[in-house]
């Protein structure tokens, strides 16, 4: 008899599942740090109010490694690259690079003024020379400066857009 009245009580309704649990982090997880902890990489964004190589190489983007080598430099060198400008091109890192071996392999001014006691640049000259304009004398600035000296090298640019001619002279230097 208690089966034949279990089995004509109605089914019981499906349990619903309970509404899913949120966790709330602890609040002090939403803060952000700020003093880390050994090891703990500081963001870009929270150190480029610190000093103008922060700034710089957050502007263009430049990872940990290059920034270093820029605070490497000497104070005048780090100056001096950074008066440059933007760092154009694919790899800003290899710009900068690039930029700091120019002006400690040409010997960047200690002081006094631009180019104080040095010979006119070099660059700028062959600039002036050949009609050259802004972006394609700083594209050549920016080259190793093996490649620079090739450039050069070959003589009075001949043409009627010397930028263009000196941009397509670079690239071929570049991948000989």
């Amino acid at each position: 008899a208690a089966s034949a009245a279990a089995a004509a009580a109605p089914p019981a309704p499906p349990s619903e599942p309970p509404p899913p649990r949120t966790l709330v982090p602890p609040r002090k997880a939403q803060l952000p740090l700020l003093q880390p902890s050994v090891g703990v990489k500081i963001p870009a964004v929270r150190r480029a109010a610190a000093d103008p190589i922060s700034i710089f190489a957050q502007e263009n983007g430049l990872d940990e490694g290059a920034e270093m080598k820029l605070r490497e430099q000497p104070h005048h060198v780090q100056q001096l690259a950074m008066s440059e400008g933007p760092l154009t091109g694919r790899n800003p890192n290899a710009v900068l690079i690039s930029r700091l071996r120019r002006l400690v392999d040409f010997g960047a001014p200690q002081g006094g003024g631009p180019g104080a006691g040095q010979e006119p640049d070099l660059i700028d000259e062959f600039a002036r020379q050949n009609g050259i304009d802004a972006q394609a004398t700083q594209t050549l600035r920016e080259a190793p400066e093996r490649v620079i000296r090739k450039v050069i090298e070959e003589g009075p640019i001949t043409g009627r857009n010397p930028s263009a001619v000196l941009l397509s002279r670079l690239r071929r230097v570049q991948q000989s």
